[in-house]
Parts: structure tokens; sequence; C-alpha cells
């Protein structure tokens, strides 16, 4: 798993990359990481370690939570492809010379 309890970012690039790896991911709530992450991944409060423990517990414990976050990952991570970015930027760009 990709653990990543930040406090501050400016969107959390690096929640997308462990994705695009295959990796789950536990991140911190309250900020842009959940944008990031997607709803396939945990989320957890900054400071509660017992939370964030039990999180990585459930993770590695159980086989079918950790093949669906990895797979809703994957699935989610898409949407920052170069390809996807650029056709939304497109998408902008059209409806605001209509």
């Amino acid at each position: 798993a990709f653990v990543y309890p930040s406090r501050y970012e400016g969107f959390g690039i690096p929640i997308v990359e462990a994705l695009q790896s295959g990796l789950p991911v536990i991140a911190a709530k309250g900020s842009c990481l959940e944008e990031s992450g997607g709803p396939g991944s945990c989320y957890v409060s900054q400071n509660d370690e017992a939370e964030l423990a039990e999180q990585i517990k459930r993770i590695a414990n159980y086989n079918n939570l950790r093949t669906k976050m990895i797979e809703d990952g994957k699935a989610y991570a898409t949407c920052f492809s170069e390809d996807a970015i650029a056709t939304h930027i497109m998408q902008i760009y059209r409806s605001l010379i209509k």
C-alpha cells in the first residue's frame, strides 16, 4: 500500500502515480488528496495514528479489499491521463467560444 497522510498538498500527484502503479492508497482526509485518490482509496484523519494503523492492517489482511482498491484505483487514475486531460481542456475551450 501507498500511505500518504500528508497535511498540505497542491494536488497529490504521488497518489495518482501510486494508483497507476497498482497500489492501494491510504491518504489524509480533508484535503485535495481525496480528489487525487478518488472513491476507491482509503482516507484517515491526519492526527489519528490508530486509525491509520487499522487501515494498513485491513489492506494487508483482506485480499478482496486490496484487490478491489487496486482495480478501482487503476480505473480512477485514467481520469488523469494526458489524453483525458487534453480532451477535458478542449471541451472547456469549445464551450467558451460558443
